[in-house]
């Protein structure tokens, strides 16, 4: 018994401490957070006292920015809201906090592309407060909104877990005493006109207590009914202008698009060596035509195998590996 509590007593405190969260996810007005999206990666084991070394990270050569700004004092569609996330997307997430726990309570896309408006007629719970490793929550939300000028009605359920702690490695520095949450989440969305999405969403977030924003992420989403997709993004803390980087992009694409013929016509920003993705599918949900393509011109026409019905369609279009860039339109055909 002695040699086993002197072993206890010489093992170093980094291994013997349990971070506890009581202030992430709760922002000051005025905050900026930069962070840098990467190539898809594993999350790594859990458990206590993990290394995690994510030094490797592949960039992306993008990256994003976060602002707090303070709810608009008129015509605010979100009274509750304390403090909003504004995204370099053009997208503002309204957050209400309480003792115990941080709501998200509405969201606004002003981008040109109109993605959607939603508000939660019972808010979806984004962290629990204090929160420490084992600990877990669940919680559920009903939503409505607009998608792509289509009204729709939902409903999800949130389940996270404080999974692991220890130290992790990203490619400008190494935290100690970090608790990661694994959270999965579903949602169901009946949209007039378009029928049923289906997203689910497994998410895995590092963070420590001292900065409210999470040092890394890692986010596998699938969406299948009105549109089928997924992928994988990551994206880690950065504040500071990273060097080698350029300037911060904003993640979502400005676009339009059209159907002429067997025509599909993008209009966007396309960047000289990045690979563009696009995909056209029919109300059902049914993908009729994919293709990937370099970045040229303002425009780009791209010949579908067969000319399509008359009918309407939903066009995705993002740059290769980076869906936070993806930008969905709503396309009449004649």
């Amino acid at each position: 018994m002695k040699k086993q509590l002197l072993a206890a007593l010489l093992l170093p405190v980094t291994a013997l401490a349990q971070p506890t969260l009581s202030h992430v996810e709760n922002y000051t007005i005025g905050t900026t957070l930069r962070f840098i999206n990467c190539d898809p990666a594993a999350a790594g084991p859990a458990g206590a006292n993990q290394t995690w070394n994510f030094g490797n990270l592949s960039s992306l050569n993008d990256t994003a920015t976060v602002w707090v700004i303070a709810p608009p004092t008129t015509n605010n569609p979100f009274p509750g809201a304390e403090f909003v996330l504004q995204d370099d997307d053009s997208s503002y997430l309204y957050y209400d906090t309480s003792a115990t726990e941080i709501n998200m309570i509405g969201l606004v896309d002003s981008s040109t592309s109109n993605f959607g408006n939603m508000g939660y007629s019972n808010p979806m719970l984004i962290i629990p407060r204090p929160f420490t490793y084992m600990d877990n929550a669940a919680d559920s939300f009903y939503n409505q909104g607009t998608f792509l000028g289509f009204s729709f009605t939902g409903a999800g359920g949130t389940m996270m877990e404080a999974d692991a702690y220890g130290t992790l490695q990203l490619p400008h520095d190494t935290f100690t005493n970090v608790l990661r949450i694994k959270t999965y989440t579903e949602e169901e969305d009946m949209i007039t006109g378009l029928g049923m999405l289906n997203t689910r969403i497994a998410s895995y977030t590092w963070y420590i207590d001292s900065i409210p924003g999470a040092l890394l992420r890692i986010d596998s989403m699938k969406f299948t009914g009105a549109y089928n997709d997924s992928s994988v993004d990551v994206q880690y803390y950065y504040n500071a202008q990273p060097t080698g980087l350029g300037e911060v992009k904003a993640h979502k694409l400005q676009a339009a698009a059209g159907i002429t013929g067997n025509e599909l016509v993008l209009s966007a920003s396309f960047e000289q060596g990045r690979q563009y993705e696009a995909a056209v599918y029919s109300l059902n949900g049914q993908k009729v035509y994919s293709t990937a393509f370099p970045g040229a011109s303002g425009t780009q026409r791209l010949t579908m195998g067969s000319d399509l019905a008359a009918g309407t369609y939903i066009i995705t279009l993002r740059r290769k590996g980076d869906f936070r860039s993806q930008v969905v339109m709503k396309v009449v055909k004649p």
